[in-house]
């Protein structure tokens, strides 16, 4: 479970900053790294103006963030890139955007601080695939003006809702909401609930209004339905076994590293 609602984390990140013009790849000008024993369940990550904030995060998580993979994709590494957690506070220059900190920034970190060194590859495995039921489509089409399109770079204005912008979604325990999204985005979101990746196989290319309800994985509620199920009855979609390519982080070398 911490490891789903991490990789839901990533993906979420991911949608916030990813409108955002990536410059060339650097470094971090300072960082500090300190392990995290508290023993909270609570952890994210908050990029800033010059500065990236990391809070309670294990080295898979950050792995995650960097590397934009889900934990499934993840392969190889010791134990304790599950176990233990890291404080990252770590500053740059002011201008630099939100997606090079998160992303290639961060890979930079951890090759250095972390001694990473991974390698990616593509195996034939387990996947579902989304179809349209065979009852029809139920989704909701986008309405016209209920969101605001984000510029790129430009952050949302003091008193301005996230939730308000085009493509913005939430997962929580049993629930997914999204304003004005695709399938394609909708199928990668269900890859982070489900733990394997969902292949979009409808051809459907209009934006959509999503509300899911669906029983938690770890839930004693027997009254909602599997996801499975209220994929299906919700919006008229489905989900099926299957096989296919899907690339893969494989982790050829990592170390603890030194705090600071």
């Amino acid at each position: 479970m911490r490891h789903r609602i991490a990789g839901i984390l990533a993906v979420a990140l991911a949608a916030v900053i990813r409108a955002q013009t990536p410059a060339a790849h650097s470094e971090f000008e300072v960082a500090s790294i300190k392990r995290n024993v508290s023993g909270d369940l609570s952890r994210g990550m908050r990029p800033g103006i010059g500065r990236l904030s990391i809070s309670n995060m294990t080295p898979r998580d950050l792995l995650m963030v960097a590397y934009q993979v889900r934990d499934f994709q993840i392969s190889g590494g010791p134990s304790w890139i599950d176990s233990e957690n890291y404080d990252i506070e770590a500053k740059t220059d002011s201008n630099t955007p939100a997606r090079q900190m998160a992303e290639p920034m961060l890979q930079a970190l951890l090759e250095d601080r972390f001694k990473l060194k991974v390698h990616r590859e593509t195996k034939e495995l387990p996947v579902y695939v989304l179809t349209v039921a065979k009852n029809g489509l139920k989704i909701q089409p986008a309405k016209e003006g209920s969101c605001i399109t984000p510029e790129p770079g430009k952050p949302p204005a003091p008193g301005q809702r996230q939730s308000a912008f085009c493509g913005f979604h939430v997962t929580g325990r049993g629930r997914y909401d999204a304003t004005h999204t695709s399938v394609p985005a909708l199928a990668t979101d269900l890859s982070s609930v489900l733990r394997r990746t969902v292949v979009d196989n409808t051809a459907l290319a209009e934006a959509f209004d999503v509300h899911l309800r669906f029983a938690a994985e770890d839930s004693a509620d027997s009254t909602s339905p599997s996801i499975f199920t209220a994929v299906q009855e919700q919006l008229g979609l489905k989900l099926e076994s299957g096989k296919g390519p899907v690339e893969v982080l494989v982790i050829d070398q990592v170390e603890r590293p030194s705090e600071n």
